[in-house]
């Protein structure tokens, strides 16, 4: 006989709007409400102007439109999904939270967030924790943020040609509606500066070229479609640990980093001292991975001087210019933060699509493997959190 599915029984998830002004992605996608309704969920979507989908794809799939922001005052047992941190109000995090709380690696506030599910009883399944057995992350836009790495990278390289001397303005997410459209525009760009400077084919290395990230950045120098092959090189993950420097970059046009660079620790491919040698024709450095920036990160296998407080592309394109020697053309540091933003829809269907097994898991989240994987991860940071406190407050006598 089949168990029937009581009110008390069914799960509710509570997607909430984002906060950041130029966040266009999403969790979740009507496709995937529409799976988690059929499903038995009760699925409440909150209002928002920003969101790649709008809120009548969410209705005809049978979704309930909430009021942004509803989720502070949702009952306890509704599950809240997003992407980014929560905004620093309400203090006390009583709810469920699905999302990525860059706090599990002592990033800058790290104690201070984790303390507001901690003082509220709340809890934490961090996104970057969804693992398969293997360990294997179930769900990330590295494929994405690797395609449009690779776009803002040639767009720059184009850019240098056409208008020498004038950095890159920032790119608007609103532009670009699908990832094609993104790759036309880097074709037509490449294209004319080909043209009027009567230059051949940029050179590219991708580094971590078998990585998703590194897929994506080879995904999109292949959809310009005027890139030959022999002009992208492909060094895998492999090649970086056991080789290096590697003396075709100098005198290649773009680097593309796509190697997760922390926590693990590379040997150096490239050295600053090396750029300012005869010949370098090198460009264009991009850094679409998450986390520390190529330059910045202490695990960096490029060994190039930027300043933090120069390298920040926070919620917005950057291009840094690194005063160099030698006769080479000018190089300049891409990064954007996100950089999946670039192909919002793109990026919110793949990812959306990735997620949902383990989302359609989370009525038996106490025992599931996906689930109870970063529930200890938590509980785990949170040990750590509250064994700091206690060793603080020992040494200043506050215990």
């Amino acid at each position: 006989m089949a168990t029937t599915v009581t009110a008390a029984h069914i799960t509710t998830l509570h997607l909430r709007a984002e906060m950041d002004p130029l966040e266009q992605r999403s969790a979740l996608s009507p496709p995937t409400a529409k799976a988690l309704l059929e499903a038995g969920y009760h699925v409440h979507i909150e209002h928002s102007r920003r969101r790649i989908y709008g809120d009548k794809a969410f209705q005809e799939v049978g979704a309930r439109i909430v009021a942004e922001g509803s989720w502070v005052t949702a009952p306890a047992d509704h599950i809240i999904i997003g992407l980014n941190q929560l905004p620093s109000e309400p203090h006390l995090l009583r709810h469920t939270h699905i999302h990525f709380g860059n706090c599990y690696n002592r990033q800058d506030g790290w104690s201070d967030y984790l303390g507001r599910f901690v003082d509220g009883g709340g809890k934490l399944y961090d996104l970057e924790c969804l693992t398969d057995d293997a360990g294997r992350r179930v769900v990330s836009f590295s494929y994405w943020a690797g395609f449009a790495g690779a776009a803002t990278a040639l767009l720059a390289w184009s850019h240098q040609l056409l208008h020498p001397a004038v950095l890159l303005r920032p790119l608007s997410p609103l532009r670009y509606p699908w990832a094609l459209c993104l790759a036309e525009d880097v074709s037509s760009s490449v294209s004319v500066a080909i043209e009027r400077n009567s230059y051949p084919p940029p050179q590219v290395v991708v580094l971590g070229a078998n990585t998703l990230c590194g897929m994506g950045a080879l995904g999109l120098c292949r959809a310009v479609g005027i890139i030959p092959p022999q002009f992208i090189l492909e060094r895998d993950v492999n090649e970086v640990l056991t080789g290096g420097p590697f003396s075709e970059i100098p005198t290649s046009d773009v680097l593309i980093n796509c190697l997760d660079l922390c926590p693990r620790f590379y040997p150096p491919v490239l050295e600053e001292r090396t750029l300012s040698h005869p010949g370098r024709t090198l460009s264009v450095i991009s850094d679409p991975t998450s986390g520390c920036g190529i330059l910045t990160c202490p695990y960096s296998p490029i060994d190039v001087d930027v300043e933090q407080s120069e390298y920040s592309g926070l919620n917005q394109p950057s291009t840094v210019s690194i005063p160099l020697g030698g006769d080479g053309p000018p190089l300049t540091v891409v990064n954007y933060d996100p950089l999946p933003n670039l192909v919002a829809r793109d990026a919110s269907n793949d990812f959306s699509l990735q997620l949902l097994p383990a989302l359609l898991t989370l009525n038996k989240r106490e025992t599931e493997p996906v689930w109870t994987r970063a529930e200890q991860k938590f509980q785990d940071v949170v040990k750590l959190l509250l064994w700091s406190k206690n060793v603080r407050a020992t040494r200043t006598g506050h215990l």
